[in-house]
């Protein structure tokens, strides 16, 4: 029967609601930091380095299916890398290797983490030996190039090599400035 009250149920003659206007969300997306500038991310392979335990194989199996299993229950989002050794690996934020390891150090003994700023003193004086040395042997090579155009090249990165390293001066010193900003 075609009724008027079956035609209604047919063709669903419902009153149709109108949906609210959807905010713009991409907006506030962008006004985000970039996610790596705010927490520093490492490998495994590069956090065992830094750590002051020598890891032993099974360790450092140990030790990352921790991080692993710790990552994908708290749903921890990760970064993926080249490494040209171990193929693809994951990056994972250094608060997490840091709080895995120093429960795994009280479990199974190993040494405990010295403190941060000692460590990045280290790193800058590390990185400034290795700043002096790159900048000498980047100075012998310009002195024989034979192109006037890679011979610019390297005296430009000779420059910002010498910034960076006065940079690192300053900061041994205790009056770190900012490094300076690049032009693209």
């Amino acid at each position: 029967m075609n009724t008027p009250q079956n035609r209604n149920r047919r063709t669903g003659n419902r009153a149709k609601s109108t949906l609210p206007a959807q905010p713009d969300y991409s907006e506030q997306f962008e006004e985000m930091p970039d996610p790596l500038t705010v927490v520093e991310h490492l490998t495994i392979p590069g956090f065992i380095r830094r750590a002051p335990h020598r890891f032993h194989i099974d360790e450092i199996t140990r030790f990352g299916d921790k991080v692993g299993r710790v990552t994908e229950s708290l749903q921890i989002s990760y970064l993926t890398t080249i490494d040209r050794s171990l193929g693809q690996i994951r990056l994972f934020p250094v608060p997490l290797l840091v709080r895995v390891y120093q429960v795994m150090a009280a479990q199974f003994g190993w040494e405990q983490i010295v403190d941060a700023p000692a460590a990045m003193e280290d790193r800058h004086s590390a990185e400034l030996k290795a700043n002096e040395r790159a900048k000498k042997h980047l100075q012998a090579a310009a002195e024989t190039a034979n192109n006037p155009v890679i011979a610019q090249a390297m005296t430009t990165v000779l420059h910002w090599l010498e910034t960076e390293a006065q940079r690192l001066r300053e900061h041994e010193e205790g009056t770190p400035t900012p490094p300076p900003l690049r032009s693209i």
